[in-house]
């Protein structure tokens, strides 16, 4: 039986499930992230890229808006597969290279020869670990529009 080009996961699917699940949680997330991204007068607490920047900031939040769209438009509207999943990867590579500018590339520091990693090597390795786990949630919704 050939896949359909075309998905909503509401019809599709015609009841709740797992997947859908998954993919309304991540869209609701990236909502409430981009929102607290874009203003500034909001703290994201540990989600937070770098108190000193407030415009990477807000361009990370306007990005995280556009992914929560994808997510959760593709689940109440007929859209293509092709489309979801190529959207789908784009927000894959999107939060892959926020963990690395957050967590590597601005949350070390080299000083001294030492490693200072902010917040603390265990809040930093905590925050890391549901980083990883959020992107391995975006890698499996990936999955289901695989072609």
């Amino acid at each position: 039986m050939a896949r359909s080009t075309r998905t909503s996961s509401v019809v599709k699917a015609g009841i709740l499930d797992n997947n859908f699940i998954l993919q309304l949680l991540l869209g609701l997330f990236f909502l409430m992230l981009g929102i607290y991204g874009i203003m500034p007068s909001i703290q994201e607490s540990v989600f937070t890229l770098w108190d000193s920047n407030p415009n990477l900031e807000i361009v990370f939040g306007i990005c995280e808006l556009g992914c929560s769209l994808v997510l959760l438009a593709s689940l109440i509207m007929y859209t293509r597969r092709r489309s979801i999943y190529l959207a789908s990867i784009v927000i894959l590579v999107f939060w892959a290279a926020r963990i690395v500018l957050s967590k590597f590339i601005i949350g070390i520091n080299v000083s001294g020869g030492r490693f200072y990693f902010a917040g603390g090597y265990y809040h930093w390795a905590l925050i890391l670990s549901v980083e990883l786990i959020i992107l391995t949630c975006i890698f499996k919704i990936t999955r289901q529009y695989r072609l």
